[in-house]
């Protein structure tokens, strides 16, 4: 799942690439520059990894693990439906 950077380092830019630059490429490149604010916002409304492993967990899962990928802008969760008795 892609969330909003928690890295400071990276947290500046990619705000800027979210909100001014990928809006401003999409209307120049796409049919439907709007999809690219509903991709923003749903990117930094989406819950931190901890928040999203704790939502598994919560749905049932087990085994819940995260692991960040592209410097923690995107992160790919794992876990296992429990079995039921």
């Amino acid at each position: 799942e892609m969330t909003f950077v928690e890295n400071r380092f990276f947290k500046l830019f990619y705000y800027i690439y979210l909100n001014h630059l990928l809006p401003a490429f999409a209307k120049i490149f796409s049919k439907n520059p709007a999809a690219y604010h509903y991709l923003a916002d749903s990117i930094m409304n989406f819950p931190s990894p901890d928040a999203f492993s704790k939502i598994l967990e919560e749905a049932g899962m087990v085994h819940v693990e995260k692991y960040p990928l592209t410097f923690g802008i995107t992160w790919l969760h794992i876990g296992k439906k429990a079995i039921s008795s």
